[in-house]
């Protein structure tokens, strides 16, 4: 095993961290979720797939759209309601949505050490707007958006919030509230 890697000192602690999707030998039962319609998504499953052969594994996959979304929401909530004790998820799919099937999941009463995410794309991320406390999508290269539902031109920080699956966005022109 390697040893752990060390950070850069202004790593921010709030960031999430990705590691590669590994099988946990402790687990009884794995739920793969991927949630995207991506060929690319399912690229991953292969080397999880040849670790899971003869285990307990059930696979979910759905799409992008709003209703895909909603229904990967629900199918994972029932498959979490029959799960058993020793069950380990794992999450593939663009950030916000497996950030989105995490809250899910903790909903359903999973400890966090039972859940690995490994996002496919990361172009966009989910912006919380802390001046109307809305959420929205946002490019992930850039630092700065506008809110699309209060209009404040928003710096986004380098801070992620688990429980909203989504970065802070505060005004980028604080002395001026926030207005362009």
């Amino acid at each position: 095993m390697e040893p752990p890697r060390s950070l850069p000192a202004h790593f921010p602690h709030s960031l999430p961290r990705y590691a590669p999707l590994a099988t946990q030998d402790s687990a009884q039962h794995h739920l793969l979720v991927v949630a995207t319609a991506e060929p690319d998504a399912m690229s991953i499953l292969p080397a999880l797939a040849g670790d899971l052969t003869g285990r307990h594994t059930l696979l979910l996959q759905g799409g992008e759209d709003d209703g895909a979304a909603r229904t990967l929401d629900h199918a994972l909530a029932a498959a979490l309601d029959q799960a058993p004790a020793g069950t380990h998820l794992y999450l593939t799919g663009p950030e916000p949505r497996i950030w989105a099937l995490w809250n899910v999941a903790r909903s359903a009463g999973l400890a966090p050490d039972a859940i690995q995410l490994a996002p496919t794309r990361r172009h966009l991320r989910q912006v919380y707007c802390v001046h109307c406390a809305r959420q929205h999508l946002a490019p992930a290269a850039e630092a700065l958006t506008d809110c699309p539902h209060c209009g404040v031109a928003l710096g986004v920080r380098q801070h992620f919030s688990r429980r909203l699956g989504a970065y802070l966005g505060v005004a980028a022109r604080a002395e001026q509230g926030g207005q362009p």
